[in-house]
């Protein structure tokens, strides 16, 4: 069994493109710009705010995320981060299942911390994690190792690698865990694309999850 568990949140935990589209929606269109596709939206997905404002606003010609859309992002989505985010079916009982067993779980996001834990807050998951941490929780983002070893030296400062596993949808899940040094599972059910071979396994649903880190694993 893993003893220690590091999940991502949008695309692994919660369905969070409802939101996140709507706010994309509403500020593109407040700042003149044009309105991507939700399948396209998606795709822009997992590497930080900033990031994926960019890549939108460079559909409009802009060559950077221009200040005033982060900060009417920042604000809109602040105030409706929760309307129709939901976990996807499965996660609570994913997450009761684990810390019955006894393994101990953060969340490593590449999302802000505030949202992170407006969201998991919200839902009241926030008795399921030992740590949580958004994508300026630490000096740099996934695939950076960083935010992986950080989240789980906050845990226990001493730690067996073979013991810990990181849990996520995107190529920056499975890279930022594979640079830690840890087992890796890719959630095909998110909204990364393709087969990511790096992973150590694939996940098509939250039961195969936790089966996969009940039966696997050497922590003690």
């Amino acid at each position: 069994m893993f003893a220690i568990a590091v999940f991502d949140l949008d695309g692994t935990l919660f369905d969070t493109l409802p939101d996140i589209y709507g706010a994309l929606e509403f500020v593109l269109k407040k700042n003149g710009m044009k309105v991507p596709s939700e399948n396209i939206a998606a795709s822009f997905m997992g590497d930080g705010l900033k990031t994926f404002l960019g890549k939108a606003a460079a559909l409009s010609g802009a060559k950077e995320c221009p200040q005033p859309l982060l900060d009417d992002y920042f604000s809109y989505y602040g105030a409706h981060c929760t309307d129709k985010t939901r976990p996807y079916g499965g996660i609570e009982d994913l997450l009761e299942g684990l810390l019955l067993k006894g393994v101990t779980m953060g969340v490593a996001s590449n999302k802000s911390e505030i949202f992170v834990r407006k969201i998991i807050n919200h839902f009241g998951f926030d008795k399921f994690f030992a740590k949580i941490s958004g994508g300026d929780t630490f000096s740099e983002k996934k695939p950076s190792p960083e935010p992986v070893i950080e989240t789980i030296k906050s845990i226990t400062p001493y730690y067996n690698p073979e013991s810990c596993i990181m849990i996520g949808d995107s190529e920056n899940d499975v890279a930022s865990g594979g640079a830690a040094g840890i087992k890796t599972c890719w959630c095909r059910y998110g909204y990364g694309s393709g087969i990511l071979s790096k992973a150590d396994f694939t996940a098509s649903s939250p039961f195969e999850i936790y089966d996969y880190i009940i039966n696997n694993g050497n922590g003690e």
